[in-house]
């Protein structure tokens, strides 16, 4: 009899708040002129509601204010993983991990603006790599 792994969590965290810096610059400047503090508030919100959870299995991102939206994607579904650093993200040692997969209703999964980011891609590597081994899934190029 096959025991059946039981999925854990390996990393969790959310994006960082300097997602939001071109809004609250723009905000800061416009706020003079009677623009509503509720913008800055609301993309706030919107970057703190954001959660991001890796398992042993599946990478699980929750996002919402007040309804919460939930994604997953199961890992042997991801083909490809790459890192994209923005200028201002370097100063503050953030990343985007952009996961390219088979999934028809997802085609790119983004992970924005954590720490640590090329820790997190190489984790995800390996469990990418195990999953396939436990499911069989091999991938086959056809140019």
């Amino acid at each position: 009899m096959k025991t059946v792994e039981r999925e854990k969590t390996v990393w969790e965290g959310n994006p960082s708040q300097l997602m939001n810096l071109g809004t609250y610059i723009v905000m800061g400047i416009l706020f003079p002129l009677g623009v509503p503090l509720f913008v800055i508030l609301f993309s706030w919100l919107k970057v703190k509601n954001t959660k991001y959870r890796i398992t042993t299995q599946r990478f699980i991102e929750t996002k919402g204010i007040f309804s919460k939206n939930i994604e997953e994607l199961e890992f042997y579904r991801v083909r490809d993983y790459s890192i994209e650093i923005p200028f201002v993200y370097r100063w503050f040692g953030l990343s985007n991990i952009v996961l390219t997969t088979s999934d028809k209703t997802h085609p790119r999964v983004y992970i924005r603006a954590i720490k640590n980011g090329e820790a997190v891609r190489d984790q995800i590597r390996g469990l990418v790599e195990e999953a396939k081994k436990i499911r069989k899934v091999s991938e086959i190029d056809i140019e």
